[in-house]
């Protein structure tokens, strides 16, 4: 239900031993003032959107943010597929949904979403680590949220649209309602996806906003300190490019509870990665540390499994299939979940 939810991992040149009692306190104290949490919550330092602003994130995605001057130029390259899903279309969304989503943009909602700062505690390839700036007992921050009421009633409607049709009909579960991709409707849902997503790619964007905010008012650090290594997605459908038994083919790629891996020199990478392939983030838990991987793709493109990254604590575990382990983050020690 939770379209584009996804993680986001951003780096100060800040070492752990620099970051005081005092000053953790009073950072998350200012992060809980600015980011809402919890269910049904809402952002009340901004107007809610209109059908403008709707409009603008459907068509331009992150492009949205940065007209607001919450997106400084450096992050976009940083997003995966640019902070915009092509094909975006308000025309078969309910007001139902743009009521539940009018003032929840920077909002994380509940459930396993969380802001979390912690520190690098490990580095496992150096010379992947220098090339995206990473150094042990570095601080970080990783966020996790996605296009929060919008986009779960986005998914609702269209499986309530769906659910009495032939396809549907002999599911075992209606909430695998479905419709062939080219048809009227699912047409009609791939637009509306489209602009959940970056709707999404928004949410965490605004998110990110006001945690730098939060640290140049209690630790005087500039946005431009706070680097954004990357946003990646899951639960999400795109159609992407691959091999398929040696054949070249466009495929509607689903990646449900998966983030994409892709490797050195893809084309859908920006400059930036092409030659370390995609970051890959696999958020840990209260107990357990959190893991950045670099894609490796998959060189055999199978359908069960194309260029594709299992989110989670399991992840780290097929690291060498999909993945290299670049470091291992330390949750915990100024994170919280649910902030």
């Amino acid at each position: 239900y939770d379209i584009n939810c996804g993680v986001r991992l951003a780096l100060l040149d800040l070492p752990i031993e620099k970051f005081s009692e005092s000053s953790r306190f009073e950072l998350l104290k200012k992060i809980y003032s600015l980011v809402p949490s919890g269910l049904h919550k809402e952002q009340k330092l901004s107007k809610a959107l209109t059908k403008k602003d709707y409009d603008s994130i459907a068509k331009e995605g992150i492009g949205w943010s940065k007209q607001k001057g919450y997106t400084l130029e450096e992050d976009i390259s940083h997003i995966e597929s640019l902070g915009c899903i092509e094909g975006g279309s308000c025309d078969f969304i309910s007001q139902s949904a743009f009521l539940r989503g009018e003032k929840q943009l920077g909002t994380i909602g509940s459930g396993n979403h969380f802001i979390e700062i912690g520190f690098v505690d490990e580095l496992f390839c150096e010379k992947t680590a220098h090339s995206w700036k990473l150094f042990k007992n570095q601080l970080y921050i990783l966020i996790h949220s996605g296009s929060r009421g919008f986009g779960h009633q986005i998914c609702q409607d269209f499986v309530t649209k769906l659910g009495n049709n032939k396809l549907t009909a002999s599911l075992p579960d209606r909430q695998l309602a479905c419709a062939y991709i080219s048809s009227d409707e699912g047409r009609a849902y791939l637009s509306s996806m489209a602009t959940a997503a970056n709707f999404a790619f928004n949410n965490r964007q605004v998110i990110f906003h006001q945690i730098r905010a939060a640290f140049k008012e209690c630790l005087n650090i500039n946005p431009h300190e706070i680097r954004l290594l990357y946003d990646v997605c899951h639960n999400i459908a795109k159609v992407e490019t691959h091999i398929v038994n040696g054949v070249e083919k466009n495929l509607l790629v689903h990646r449900k509870g998966a983030t994409r891996a892709f490797a050195p020199h893809h084309v859908e990478l920006a400059y930036c990665f092409q030659t370390t392939g995609q970051p890959v983030l696999v958020p840990g838990d209260m107990q357990r540390s959190s893991y950045i991987l670099s894609g490796l793709g998959n060189a055999q493109s199978s359908m069960e499994l194309i260029g594709g990254m299992l989110k989670g604590f399991i992840g780290s575990l097929i690291a060498t299939q999909l993945g290299q382990a670049i470091g291992q983050l330390s949750a915990g020690v100024t994170g919280t979940h649910d902030v």
